[in-house]
């Protein structure tokens, strides 16, 4: 009997998650429809407890809350996971714990088909693990980086900013409330959950923020149209869900496991139905 690969996400809450359909047109894609890919929903009270679990597995996903919780457990960080501190990929081959960051492919791919760059300026909602990769990348990129966050989270961009400025001197961020933002932007990009099912009717800005800015990109994928995303359309802005963020880093995730290859264009194509779809994978 051939051997089964099992992967799982671990992250809470997860019942928005659309990433077990993701993974599974993925495995079909890449001729391993037989493995196993579901979700492992760990409440944060008891993830120091459960952590080991996870290693049980072929490799796992992290999301929110645990990016940066699961680097005490592993024994090395590559690429941009290094770099950012986040951790939402991990490698388990029986010896070595390996985290890495496809989420940091996955949103330059999504702003690079936006027809726009980060070397602008560009205010980033947030900063937990995902606005702590995006704030990087842009950084490194050469963008002008705005941490716009709430008042309760200020000492955190803070640390952050202080972080990139130390690995990156001459680094260009600041930190802003994010109840006055301005707009004018190059780049808007959503690292919050605002918006997200079942808080739809949510957004993570004033509206006035969206005037003047050029391209707003999302990291929501449920729904596609986020209350964000629809303003910004209004505004004039172009704008981008965070499905393509999605599909891209869960197929980089796969080249990292076990050396998938896939053709541009099935992933183009999957991505484009799923959004045909409602953001459904079918």
């Amino acid at each position: 009997m051939a051997y089964i690969m099992k992967y799982v996400l671990t992250g809470y809450p997860l019942a928005h998650s659309a990433s077990r359909a993701v993974h599974s047109a993925l495995f079909k894609l890449s001729g391993k429809s037989n493995s196993n890919y579901s979700l492992f929903e760990i409440p944060p009270e008891n993830f120091e407890k459960e952590a080991e679990e996870l290693f049980k597995f072929d490799g796992f996903n992290v999301t929110a809350p645990f990016k940066t919780q699961i680097i005490k457990h592993l024994d090395r960080l590559e690429g941009a996971a290094e770099r950012c501190i986040a951790v939402n990929t991990v490698k388990c081959d029986g010896k070595t714990r390996i985290g890495y960051n496809t989420d940091a492919t996955g949103f330059t791919r999504s702003i690079k088909k936006m027809g726009t760059d980060l070397t602008g300026s560009v205010v980033i909602l947030g900063c937990g693990g995902a606005g702590r990769m995006m704030a990087f990348e842009t950084v490194f990129d050469g963008g002008k980086v705005t941490l716009a966050v709430r008042e309760e989270d200020k000492k955190t961009a803070n640390r952050l900013a202080a972080e990139i400025k130390q690995l990156k001197p001459g680094s260009q961020i600041v930190v802003a409330d994010i109840k006055t933002l301005c707009g004018g932007w190059d780049l808007m990009v959503n690292a919050t959950g605002a918006g997200m099912y079942p808080d739809v009717s949510s957004c993570p800005v004033a509206l006035d923020s969206l005037e003047g800015t050029r391209y707003v990109f999302d990291a929501i994928y449920n729904p596609i149209e986020t209350k964000l995303i629809c303003a910004a359309k209004k505004a004039g802005a172009k704008t981008r869900s965070g499905l393509g963020m999605l599909v891209w880093q869960a197929e980089d995730a796969h080249k990292i496991w076990y050396g998938a290859k896939f053709n541009n264009n099935d992933i183009e194509n999957m991505i484009k139905e799923a959004e045909r779809n409602g953001g459904k994978f079918e």
